[in-house]
């Protein structure tokens, strides 16, 4: 694994753990953590290591969970990735 990869997901964690810390810290509910994780995470990213990495990262990640369920037949979850997907886009517009 690449430098550049072993970065990205060390920085990742650190963005995630922060969100989550956060949203228990403010009594959120499951979902809007996840809502807010989205977006601080993508935030971050967007700040840190520019936007179109941000949208790289993010829409990278969330187009290959739906293929995965799409290829598993598992639709149920496909509004999840919309939904994480805009709530991406809003971080990195932050």
């Amino acid at each position: 694994m690449s430098n550049f990869v072993v970065r990205i997901k060390e920085e990742n964690k650190v963005y995630l753990d922060q969100a989550e810390s956060w949203a228990r810290n403010h009594n959120y509910d499951p979902g809007s953590t996840n809502a807010f994780a989205h977006a601080y995470v993508s935030a971050r990213f967007a700040a840190d290591r520019g936007y179109n990495t941000a949208l790289a990262l993010g829409q990278g990640r969330e187009i290959k969970t739906y293929i995965e369920n799409l290829w598993t037949g598992d639709t149920r979850y496909s509004w999840d990735t919309y939904r994480d997907l805009w709530n991406n886009e809003f971080g990195r517009k932050v």
